[in-house]
């Protein structure tokens, strides 16, 4: 979203579509904190930082390629060097940094999966080290 208007964008980065109806969801994988410039219909968008154009197509093909479109709402690219994500269940999940994206993709899954069969409460998993996840639960008042 930028000054009001939603785009639908691949993960190539080309413009597909773009809205001003905000009562409209988006059920796709929400890009948030992009540092773009021109955004058309059948444009690719423009990147005021290659790095982050590089991170937003690697990530967006790592979310494809393990099926985790459905369940991821939100990616934050604030700062490449802690990258966040939100799922659809309010599960925040911190990513560190981009290296290594599909290992700490497939560890978040892991853990989610095992996180949402305990029926545990929604709160922060860490998966900055895959192999070493963490989760934080939400503190309850």
């Amino acid at each position: 979203t930028s000054h009001g208007i939603t785009y639908l964008v691949d993960r190539y980065g080309m413009v597909l579509d773009e809205t001003s109806n905000i009562s409209v969801k988006p059920a796709y994988v929400e890009a948030d904190g992009l540092n773009v410039g021109q955004c058309m219909v059948g444009q690719k968008l423009s990147f005021a930082d290659a790095s982050q154009a590089n991170v937003f197509k690697d990530m967006l093909l790592e979310i494809e390629v393990l099926g985790l479109n459905a369940e991821i709402e939100k990616v934050y690219f604030n700062d490449l060097d802690h990258l966040t994500l939100l799922t659809r269940d309010a599960f925040s999940v911190s990513l560190g940094s981009s290296e290594r994206l599909h290992a700490k993709l497939r560890s978040m899954s892991l853990v989610l999966e095992q996180l949402r069969s305990l029926k545990s409460p929604a709160g922060t998993v860490d998966v900055s080290i895959p192999e070493s996840p963490t989760y934080i639960p939400e503190k309850t008042i």
